[in-house]
């Protein structure tokens, strides 16, 4: 309908509405609007409901939030959710059929994406458009694309940037397709590369992001794939954090060089680094007091590093990580630090080029390349409390 110069186009509409609860409805068969249901500028709870052969999208949310939780989305003829600016939560969702993708993630959206089964699609999850999701323990199976990473609005600048976690991409024909503006960070995913390899990319300690998504896994170490017996919690706060946009305040975000590190700045929200010919280093002072100690979460990529570890340190003493980078810029990864308890000053990484290489610039004159580290950025959290064994009081 188009009702005082408002297009609703829905079968059902929800447009600043704050907090509506849709619980146990079926959505089926909608015959001339393009969405099953479309929320616009709204808070919207939709649960344990089911969408069956929508016209065009099944959910669409825009510039909205909220939860679509417990769900089963089938055969839609175009997607099963469709973001646009939004940050709901999406849980525990089945979504099968639909005629392009499963859910698609565009302009600017931020959801967390958590325990659903994606099937038969014609791309299981595409991310787009500076979007940002976290997509964390589900199965994406039998899909034409698992997972699309692209471009697809230039006023955006560049693609998405997904976090993908413990999640398992099994019988898709294709992988997965990235464009040059997209990246990814990975931990704990199978499935991803050209062959559908189920080897898993390590996924190291997550315990920290269950922690901040308030999810409780069942078991000490959560495996990859769909999670079945985890349990809610409140979500843990940061105690300190930062991320790299480009924008016109300090190019470098209160980070120093030093050594054999020409180079440091932001670009394409990290913060790039490159170290030629010696050693060198970058560091920030921090203002950390941990009382019961701390788990720092660092999210990063690099190439040509003999040598990188992350230092800690302060007047309670100093912690250090080695750690080693995958070589592929645009693919991230999380490094872990466990902190005693303490008072920490300074945060800093160590780094040394591997020695000799050489590249041709766009001139076509031979330079030498230089190593380089790329941070998305940090978190850092309180330590999980301990939890007591079977037994013991």
């Amino acid at each position: 309908a188009l009702i005082d110069r408002i297009e609703y186009t829905g079968m059902v509409n929800v447009h600043r509405g704050n907090g509506s609860v849709w619980d146990h409805v079926s959505f089926h068969d909608n015959l001339r609007s393009d969405d099953s249901f479309h929320a616009l500028h709204s808070r919207v709870h939709i649960i344990n409901s089911h969408f069956v052969n929508a016209n065009g999208d099944a959910i669409d949310f825009d510039i909205s939030t909220g939860d679509i939780l417990n769900n089963v989305i089938e055969n839609s003829g175009n997607d099963g959710i469709d973001l646009m600016t939004s940050t709901p939560r999406i849980v525990n969702n089945q979504i099968s059929g639909s005629g392009d993708k499963g859910i698609s993630i565009g302009e600017a959206s931020r959801p967390f994406i958590f325990n659903n089964a994606i099937d038969r699609c014609l791309i299981g999850i595409e991310v787009k458009d500076r979007s940002e999701p976290m997509i964390l323990n589900n199965r994406i199976t039998r899909n034409g694309t698992g997972l699309r990473e692209r471009r697809k609005n230039w006023r955006y600048g560049s693609g998405g940037w997904a976090t993908v976690a413990q999640t398992v991409f099994e019988q898709n024909k294709v992988p997965r397709a990235r464009d040059l503006y997209s990246r990814l960070t990975l931990s704990g995913v199978s499935g991803l590369d050209s062959a559908g390899s189920s080897r898993a990319v390590a996924a190291g300690d997550l315990h920290w992001l269950y922690r901040l998504e308030g999810i409780t896994p069942p078991a000490v170490r959560a495996a990859p794939g769909l999670m079945p017996g985890w349990t809610h919690s409140a979500a843990d706060t940061t105690v300190d954090q930062q991320s790299f946009k480009d924008d016109l305040s300090q190019v470098s975000d209160g980070w120093s060089m030093a050594g054999g590190v020409n180079r440091l700045e932001k670009r394409r929200d990290a913060l790039v680094s490159e170290v030629q010919r010696r050693p060198g280093s970058i560091a920030r002072a921090v203002a950390w007091h941990l009382a019961a100690g701390g788990t720092l979460a660092l999210e990063l990529s690099g190439r040509d590093l003999s040598n990188a570890r992350v230092v800690v340190s302060g007047p309670s003493g100093s912690t250090t990580v080695p750690f080693t980078t995958g070589g592929d810029l645009a693919t991230a990864q999380f490094v872990v630090v466990s902190l005693p308890a303490g008072n920490y000053d300074r945060l800093a990484f160590e780094i040394a080029p591997v020695l000799g290489l050489t590249s041709v610039d766009a001139k076509g004159l031979t330079v030498l390349r230089g190593g380089r580290l790329d941070l998305r950025g940090y978190r850092l959290l309180t330590a999980a409390p301990s939890v007591p064994k079977p037994g013991t009081p």
